[in-house]
């Protein structure tokens, strides 16, 4: 009996799981609001609803042991809110993609695959640069433990009456400087015998001519009963949960479901963002923003679909194993983040040459404007040789070749060097009271 069971529960999941491919075809990731309508949606979630169900009778399952079902390839499906009564709201973004899977992004950037990767590794073969994420997000916590120590202690100092309080510094500067550790924040960056690698891929044409390829690539860790708790508690206390539903803030409603045993948590490595054929990817990169963190539940996967829920906002992810014809597209991240890849430009290096590059025209126009003209030139000497003019006179010449002139050329050598210095900051940090999200 319990076999025939079991049986039963397999051949109704795998009817589920093929339903839910069937509804989400040709939604455009479950961006497409009128390929959804209400009726449809709400038949989509009921099968969602229905496998996730199946998962949570069958027992804790860890889809992340050697061989488990969650890791693999995976192409992103659907994205879609927390319920099938919300509006399908991708209009200024998406859960998955960002904006360049928002409304706008979608007209600008053609969506040539989205792909949702876990893939176990041997600590020793990770690449560099997935690593980066979790060493930030290390040297965070370690600062942020620092720096609570440092104000617990300014707090119990003694105080001679004059000026503020060690207490009133201590609140100050806390308010202005002390963030949350963050939850699940491994204690060290040292690698696992076994880690198991996320990666984001968004593969893109811009105006369908350039080919762009966003990755964003970082290490998982699993959460705990504790950590599962914190997550789960900071999403109600922050009000993300009804920001993301629509709902008050504090709602501890039936749309944010207890978390499961397979919640990680992902730091991200700063997005990697590539422009032109595959081979010129690979040389042609930068490295934009900061390292990110993300918190996914995988709450149902088999050997074809595997289903996601945003931690902290509830949000719906379908993915489906790639096939064998896509292998090489979903694949294509591995090139520009290998142990053998050159290093991405961090953007904020662009900004900062930017920068250098519209001073050294400013004072390129300022030593033309001195240096061109003799008398100028013996004034500034103060009646210097014949030699030492003409010598001047050839760098003020020079300088003249790369000097701004015109209002035009001043306004836009002036804005330039205005966008410069705010891409020159790219590196990002934190929000105050915030956790970076990918």
């Amino acid at each position: 009996l319990q076999a025939t069971a079991v049986s039963e529960t397999a051949v109704g999941c795998a009817q589920a799981a093929e339903t839910v491919l069937k509804l989400i075809k040709d939604t455009d990731m479950g961006a497409n609001a009128t390929a959804l309508p209400l009726d449809k949606r709400q038949a989509l979630y009921a099968n969602l609803n229905a496998l996730e169900a199946s998962a949570t009778a069958a027992g804790e399952t860890d889809l992340f042991a050697a061989g488990g079902d969650a890791i693999g390839l995976w192409s992103v499906d659907f994205v879609g809110e927390a319920e099938a009564a919300n509006e399908v709201r991708q209009q200024k973004s998406s859960a998955a993609g960002g904006y360049w899977r928002g409304e706008m992004g979608r007209k600008i950037f053609r969506t040539e695959g989205l792909y949702q990767h876990v893939l176990a590794f041997k600590g020793e073969d990770v690449p560099p640069y997935a690593k980066l994420g979790l060493q930030d997000a290390v040297r965070r916590r370690e600062a942020t433990i620092d720096l609570m120590e440092e104000v617990a202690f300014m707090k119990e100092g003694e105080w001679d009456g004059f000026g503020p309080s060690p207490a009133v510094l201590a609140e100050a500067r806390g308010a202005l400087n002390l963030t949350k550790v963050g939850i699940g924040i491994r204690e060290d960056a040292a690698s696992q015998p076994v880690e198991f690698v996320a990666v984001n891929l968004v593969r893109v044409l811009l105006f369908n001519v350039l080919p762009i390829s966003i990755v964003l690539v970082g290490l998982a860790t699993r959460m705990d009963t504790e950590n599962r708790a914190a997550v789960r508690r900071k999403a109600m206390e922050s009000g993300r949960a009804a920001r993301m539903q629509g709902t008050e803030p504090g709602v501890l409603n039936a749309q944010l479901p207890d978390l499961t045993s397979n919640l990680v948590r992902v730091d991200f490595a700063p997005p990697i963002i590539a422009a032109g054929p595959a081979w010129l990817q690979r040389l042609l990169k930068l490295s934009v923003g900061p390292a990110t963190d993300v918190f996914l539940d995988t709450t149902f996967a088999n050997s074809n679909v595997r289903l996601g829920r945003g931690a902290t906002s509830g949000s719906r992810f379908v993915f489906q194993k790639v096939t064998e014809e896509n292998t090489a597209a979903a694949t294509s991240w591995s090139s520009l983040v290998e142990k053998s890849a050159p290093p991405a430009l961090p953007l904020r290096f662009v900004g900062v040459a930017l920068q250098w590059a519209v001073l050294a025209r400013i004072f390129a126009t300022a030593a033309s404007f001195y240096l061109s003209d003799p008398v100028t030139t013996r004034v500034l000497c103060h009646g210097a040789g014949d030699s030492v003019v003409a010598v001047l006179g050839i760098v003020g010449k020079a300088a003249g070749v790369f000097a701004i002139s015109g209002t035009a050329a001043w306004v836009k050598s002036l804005l330039l060097l205005i966008v410069s210095w705010f891409i020159s900051k790219s590196g990002g940090g934190i929000v105050q009271g915030e956790e970076r999200s990918a």
